[in-house]
């Protein structure tokens, strides 16, 4: 096993910076995306499937408006702030933080998967992250500004979607909640299912 450190000088702003902006995506920008990023995970499953991305947020995803909004098949997207790992546990948690309630975590700016407030996780849930990024997309609401129970299994996000992007399409609708089901076998099990959703 190896460890590598790559520092690279990264001008495009990031979606982050868009969102903060007022920008809107619209649904075939936010799966066009999607799809760039799905295609990462695919190259990095290819060398290790039980390989874990970490939290794939707006903030860390770099690429040019322009790219987005014309949906250029060949423009450059970067990760960044990132780690890769397999499936593990963390060894050093405070139990005792309110953060770790069962209901919602909101951990690394982000509502959290379930399993990591269980101290795991799994490929799938980079896929979860995905999904929280792709709400904030298509909404310009950050998941993490809403509470929603993991006890109800996410039954909320529909009504939610619609009631801040009512344009969405019922196939969107139904990704979304693939992607941020409580349940990790309930998401894709891997990049290509993600992208044949996709």
């Amino acid at each position: 096993k190896f460890t590598y450190l790559i520092r690279e000088y990264i001008d495009t702003p990031n979606i982050q910076y868009y969102l903060d902006n007022k920008t809107s995506f619209s649904e075939e920008q936010v799966l066009f995306t999607l799809l760039k990023i799905a295609k990462i995970l695919k190259e990095l499953q290819s060398v290790d499937p039980s390989a874990f991305m970490g939290p794939i947020h707006p903030k860390y995803i770099h690429i040019d408006l322009n790219d987005i909004l014309s949906c250029d098949s060949n423009a450059p997207l970067w990760l960044t702030s990132f780690y890769v790992s397999q499936e593990y546990h963390i060894d050093a948690i405070d139990y005792e933080s309110p953060y770790n309630d069962m209901n919602l975590a909101i951990l690394l700016e982000s509502v959290s998967p379930i399993e990591l407030t269980l101290d795991q996780t799994c490929p799938q849930s980079d896929y979860f992250y995905l999904g929280t990024t792709a709400f904030y997309m298509l909404t310009s609401t950050n998941l993490a500004d809403t509470y929603i129970s993991h006890s109800t299994e996410f039954e909320r996000i529909e009504p939610l979607i619609q009631a801040k992007a009512p344009n969405t399409s019922a196939p969107m609708i139904t990704l979304l909640k693939k992607l941020l089901a409580r349940k990790r076998q309930d998401r894709p099990k891997d990049a290509d299912q993600l992208i044949m959703y996709i």
